[in-house]
């Protein structure tokens, strides 16, 4: 038995999801790739909880919550015309819009006292790694990551 493809049920690949490297006629930004930043952690609208326990919708969510990235971007994302591993990649549907370069990943820094400092204001007693890219592309800083993150 020959496995469907996406189209077969019904799934019609956006354009806006197939990049192109350089700029096309009609397109007034360039695709680039994610800048490097120092390891801080993040929240979205589905990790920080908003005023009155709701979870979505909350304004600055951004702030601070219990996301964090040590590598932004992933190869894998290439994947299934731009979708991803699975065909629906979050990072792949998130960066398009933005023009990110989200196949092209790129290791973060690590500045242990900045990351202590978030660490230090969050309630939670675990992070998420990995919300932006895939953490294996930089091991090493991956798991320099996790020990800190431990103590």
């Amino acid at each position: 038995m020959q496995a469907a493809s996406l189209a077969e049920w019904g799934y019609i690949q956006h354009e806006q999801c197939t990049p192109q490297s350089s700029v096309t006629p009609g397109q007034t930004r360039p695709w680039l790739p994610f800048t490097v930043q120092n390891v801080r952690l993040f929240g979205n609208n589905k990790s920080n909880i908003g005023p009155r326990g709701k979870g979505y919708g909350r304004r600055k969510v951004t702030e601070l919550g219990i996301n964090l990235d040590t590598v932004r971007g992933c190869s894998f994302a290439a994947a299934h015309g731009f979708r991803g591993c699975y065909g629906n990649c979050y990072l792949a549907e998130s960066m398009a819009r933005y023009h990110v370069k989200y196949w092209v990943p790129v290791s973060m820094w690590l500045n242990p006292c900045l990351l202590v400092k978030d660490l230090q204001a969050i309630r939670s007693d675990y992070v998420r790694n990995g919300v932006n890219g895939d953490l294996s592309f930089d091991w090493e800083l991956s798991v320099n990551v996790a020990e800190l993150c431990d103590t």
